[in-house]
């Protein structure tokens, strides 16, 4: 039984790194002076050892759990182009926000534990920052 005793200690103590518990992030996304009618927000640790956190935006609102620290924000909102469906039956759905906001984003903000992490984001729909 004692050979049990360390290996339990473990578990108890936690191996790696301490967790964190998950902080309420919510907010607004306005796009060309209007809430952001649907998409997607995206929190990245920058240093990439922790998994993305992220919730929907509907009506310019978001609300969803994350861990602290400084993020990598990933805004991203498509619609889908009149026209024929492609060979598999699928809608051409493009993505309409400028790539500074998804795949080529700058945009930070820092989770505190205690809060409030009340966001706001200003887009604008021209390629010009």
């Amino acid at each position: 039984m004692s050979r049990f005793v360390p290996i339990t200690l473990l578990i108890l103590a936690g191996c790696g790194p301490t967790s964190q518990r998950p902080c309420a992030v919510e907010g607004e996304v306005v796009l060309d002076g209007k809430p952001l009618h649907a998409g997607t927000i995206q929190l990245f640790d920058p240093a990439g050892q922790l998994a993305g956190d992220g919730g929907t935006v509907a009506d310019g609102r978001f609300a969803f759990s994350a861990s602290a620290g400084p993020k990598r924000v990933e805004i991203r909102a498509s619609k889908m182009m009149p026209g024929p469906v492609d060979s598999q039956g699928r809608p051409d759905v493009r993505e309409y926000l400028p790539a500074r906001y998804h795949d080529q984003s700058k945009l930070t903000v820092d989770i505190h534990p205690g809060g409030p992490n009340r966001l706001r984001f200003d887009l604008t729909s021209s390629d010009k920052p």
